[in-house]
C-alpha cells in the first residue's frame, strides 16, 4: 500500500543498489541523497532494511537543491519498507570541531519521515554540539516511528516549525560525556523550540506516543513558545552523568489563550541525579523560565503519573513573573515516592512573593499546597502504597512497540481494583470510565494506551493509509 496521493514509488537499499539504477524494487538506489534529490510531491520512497555508513552528515535541504518540498495534498513520504529497519549509522563521521547532525533537515514542508533509525553520531571534541536528527526552519512536517540513539548529544534537535507531528518516536542512550562545563548537559532525548509572537497562536506541535530514556540530560526539553499537545509520552531514567535529569522541561509560552498548551497521560520515572556538589536535581515535569514580563501562560497538566522522580512537578526559581496573569492548571495528577531528600515533596512551585503561588491552580491531585511558597504535602485523602499498582517494574517501559508503532501495553503503574485513586479525579474533558476520572496516566479497566480521542487535523488525515 502506498501513500494516498502517491505518484511514483522508489526504493533504496544498503547493499546491491546503485544511484545509476532506476530506483525500482529490483533495481534500487544506493544512497539516501539520491532518494532525497529525486522524490517529488506525491512520491513515496521505501528504504530497505540494513545499515548505511555515511562519512558525513546526510542533508535534506530543499532551499539548497537537496530534496524537494511536498504540497498540501501531495506529501513526499520517506518510509521504511514494511517489516524492515533501515539504519543510518554515523560512526564513520570524521573527527571535527564542527557541530554536526546525523540526518539534517531544514526548510522542509509537507514531508514525512517514517520508520528510520539514526545512530552513533559521536562527540570528538569538547566544543561540539551533536544531534541525531536535526530539523529547523520548517513548515508542516511529520516524524513517525523514528528512532535516534547512541549519540554524543541530543537525539532530536528541532528548532522552528509551523505544524509538527512527532508520533511514536524513541530517543535513548544519548550521552554527552566530553563537553565543556557540566558533563551530560547537551544530550536531551528531545530538544525542541519554536518561537513567535504573543498573537501568533497557529504554530503547534503534536507530540504523541514518544519515549525518552537513558539520556544524560533531560528526556524532553521543550522550549517552544507556541502551542503544544503532548500526551501518552514516557520519560524515565534520564540525567546520567551530571545532566539536569528532568523527565519533561518546559520554557515560557507566548500563547495567552486558555488550554493552548496541554500535557496529559504522560509517565515519568526515576528522573533524578546527583550533581558534583552532591545535591539531587531533576524531576518529572519542571518549568524553567516559564514566562517573562511580556508573556503569560495557560498550560494544563492533566492525568500524569510520576514515580520515584526527584519531584513530580515543580517550577524553578524565577519561573513566573507575578506581574503577569500566568496560569498553570494541575488536575488528576499522581505522584508516588518522590526522591527529594528535603521532603520528600510531590510538587513545589516557586512564587516571587514567597507566599502561595497564585499562578497555579491545583486540585484533585495526590498533593496539597501548604501555603508555603515551595513545599506541598501529601493529600491525606489517599493512602498510596505499592498495593495500589499492578506492577512497578520500569523495564516494561522499554518493551518493543506494537507492529503499528504504537506504545506497548503495560501493567506498570496501572491501578489495582479497590485503589482509592480510582474515580478520585474531576472531569477535564478526557475519556474515563466509572463515576469520575481516575488519578494518573491510566484509566482503570482500559488497557489500550491510545485512549485519547482528540480531533485529528486535516494534514494528519491525508496519510492515515500510507504504509
Amino acid at each position: 500500500m502506498v501513500s494516498l496521493f502517491a505518484k511514483s514509488v522508489y526504493y533504496v537499499a544498503p547493499t546491491g543498489g546503485s544511484d545509476d539504477n532506476s530506483g525500482t524494487i529490483d533495481n534500487p538506489w544506493a544512497t539516501w541523497k539520491k532518494a532525497f534529490k529525486t522524490a517529488e510531491p506525491g512520491d513515496t520512497v521505501y528504504f530497505r532494511g540494513g545499515v548505511w555508513y555515511p562519512e558525513k552528515t546526510t542533508h535534506y535541504l530543499p532551499l539548497e537543491g537537496i530534496g524537494n518540498n511536498g504540497t498540501y495534498d501531495n506529501w513526499i513520504v520517506y518510509t521504511n519498507y514494511p517489516g524492515e529497519t533501515p539504519i543510518l549509522d554515523c560512526k564513520n563521521f570524521p573527527v571535527t570541531t564542527s557541530s554536526i547532525g546525523g540526518l539534517s533537515i531544514a526548510g522542509v514542508t509537507y514531508v514525512t519521515f517514517k520508520g528510520l533509525t539514526i545512530r552513533n553520531n559521536r562527540q570528538t571534541t569538547k566544543a561540539q554540539w551533536i544531534c541525531g536528527v536535526g530539523l529547523s526552519n520548517s513548515g508542516v512536517v511529520y516524524l513517525d516511528q523514528m528512532t535516534s540513539t547512541g549519540h554524543g548529544g541530543t537525539g532530536y534537535y528541532i528548532a522552528g516549525w509551523d505544524t509538527l507531528y512527532m508520533i511514536n518516536c524513541d530517543s535513548y542512550d544519548n550521552i554527552d560525556s566530553t563537553s565543556t562545563g557540566i558533563y551530560g548537559g547537551r544530550a536531551d532525548g528531545y530538544t525542541m523550540s519554536s518561537g513567535g509572537t504573543a498573537f501568533d497562536t497557529f504554530k503547534i506541535a503534536y507530540i504523541n506516543g514518544c519515549r525518552a530514556w537513558y539520556n544524560s540530560d533531560d528526556g524532553f526539553d521543550i522550549s517552544s513558545t507556541k502551542q503544544l499537545d503532548v500526551h501518552d509520552c514516557w520519560s524515565w531514567n534520564n540525567g546520567r552523568i551530571y545532566g539536569d535529569a528532568c523527565g519533561f522541561k518546559w520554557a515560557y509560552s507566548s500563547v495567552v489563550n486558555p488550554h493552548k498548551r496541554k500535557v496529559y497521560n504522560t509517565i515519568t520515572a526515576y528522573n533524578y541525579n546527583y550533581s558534583e556538589s552532591g545535591d539531587m536535581i531533576g524531576g518529572g515535569h519542571v518549568f524553567v523560565n516559564l514566562n517573562d514580563a511580556d508573556y503569560g501562560i495557560y498550560q494544563v497538566m492533566y492525568n500524569n503519573t510520576s514515580y520515584r522522580d526527584y519531584m513530580g512537578h515543580m517550577s524553578g526559581l524565577g519561573a513566573f513573573d507575578c506581574e503577569t496573569e500566568a496560569m498553570a492548571i494541575y488536575r488528576n495528577n499522581l505522584v508516588y515516592e518522590p526522591q527529594d531528600p528535603s521532603g520528600p515533596y510531590q510538587a513545589g512551585f516557586k512564587a516571587c512573593n514567597y507566599g502561595t503561588p497564585t499562578y497555579v491552580i491545583q486540585d484533585h491531585n495526590t498533593w496539597l499546597q501548604t501555603g508555603n511558597y515551595w513545599q506541598t504535602k501529601s493529600n491525606e485523602t489517599f493512602s498510596i502504597n505499592d498495593d495500589d499498582f499492578v506492577n512497578l517494574d520500569t523495564s516494561q517501559l522499554s518493551q518493543p512497540r506494537k507492529p503499528d508503532g504504537s506504545l506497548p501495553d503495560l501493567t506498570f503503574l496501572r491501578l489495582t481494583e479497590g485503589s482509592d485513586l480510582i474515580d478520585a479525579g474531576v472531569d477535564v474533558g478526557l475519556p474515563y470510565t466509572g463515576d469520575a476520572p481516575d488519578l494518573g496516566a491510566f484509566e482503570y479497566g482500559i488497557y489500550s494506551d491510545a485512549i485519547v480521542d482528540y480531533k485529528i487535523p486535516l494534514e494528519f488525515q491525508f496519510f492515515q493509509n500510507y504504509p
